[in-house]
């Protein structure tokens, strides 16, 4: 291109330019020239708001589609409520598996039946241990539907590991505390008191209900060890409000106290295994067997008393 040519170019933009820039009505300015090197050349350009709407509307009628309206073939999602079904119903949410009652004695579910309790179950026969005059443990004739309900006759050992546990944690510290009220002695922290405390109650739970299965298995052969270790725990449970009370520095209320609670817990042994014996095994086996019930109670609650509350 000459020279000439270069300027009439520049002056043709320039003049463009400035007519652009005169006002907002006239801000698009008609560019389609006749001119193949005009750059905006065959380009549509709107020249006002209204035009470029109209250029940009995607072809869609919003009649079709009203706000806050639905098509009449829409259907929602049915399912079941809130509350129509447990939460941990979901396909891969772990189940507990049912206990087979009748497992033989290798099998890990006769174990796990042995400490299948709830808290129900447990209450009712803690309170039947405190009350003498309740029915015994494993009673088939309950006093009430609740409890029968709640008390199924089914031994198990969650209970009475809970009070023996409970009871040996509750003696070494007030066995410690006594000692603490007493002037007369020397206050010393006494550990030893726990180890002493937790050999003494589980060889009562253990060994003496095995001893006594041996002998009552010679009148009654379907009595079973797991009842008497499960009667005899929860015998001890007598024992945890008269250690309580036994902290009061005052011997005679000491005495009577725990005495008071060897009563009760021998009552609920006894009763357990004279409903077990037949009528045919005759009053004077009874006797023995009541003897014999009588010396491991009573021991137990001698050795509270001048170990834990001298």
């Amino acid at each position: 291109l000459s020279a000439a040519d270069m300027r009439s170019s520049s002056n043709q933009y320039s003049s463009v330019g400035m007519q652009g820039g005169m006002g907002d009505d006239h801000a698009a300015v008609d560019l389609r020239g006749s001119d193949a090197k005009n750059p905006l050349y065959g380009i549509d350009v709107p020249t006002n708001d209204d035009d470029f709407n109209a250029e940009a509307e995607l072809g869609i009628d919003d009649d079709e589609f009203p706000i806050g309206q639905m098509s009449s073939s829409y259907v929602p999602p049915s399912g079941p409520a809130f509350g129509d079904k447990p939460v941990n119903d979901a396909p891969n949410a772990p189940s507990r598996s049912k206990i087979d009652p009748n497992a033989s004695f290798w099998k890990l579910d006769y174990y796990r039946s042995l400490w299948d309790a709830n808290d129900s179950e447990v209450a009712v026969r803690l309170m039947r241990a405190l009350n003498p005059a309740a029915p015994s443990l494993y009673a088939s004739d309950e006093v009430s539907s609740l409890e029968a309900q709640v008390a199924p006759p089914k031994p198990e050992l969650c209970g009475p590991f809970w009070v023996t546990t409970t009871l040996v944690i509750l003696l070494a510290i007030l066995g410690n505390l006594s000692v603490y009220f007493d002037s007369s002695l020397a206050q010393r922290l006494d550990v030893k008191k726990l180890a002493v405390a937790a050999s003494v109650l589980y060889m009562f739970l253990t060994v003496v209900p095995t001893l006594m299965w041996i002998c009552v298995r010679q009148l009654e052969p379907s009595v079973k060890l797991v009842e008497l270790v499960s009667v005899y725990g929860y015998s001890l449970a007598v024992f945890i409000p008269a250690s309580v009370v036994a902290v009061v520095n005052f011997d005679l209320l000491r005495w009577l106290v725990l005495l008071t609670a060897w009563g009760c817990s021998l009552a609920t042994v006894a009763k357990h295994v004279l409903s077990r014996l037949s009528p045919e095994s005759g009053w004077s086996k009874r006797w023995v067997f009541l003897a014999l019930l009588t010396i491991p109670h009573l021991a137990i609650a001698i050795y509270i008393k001048f170990e834990h509350f001298p």
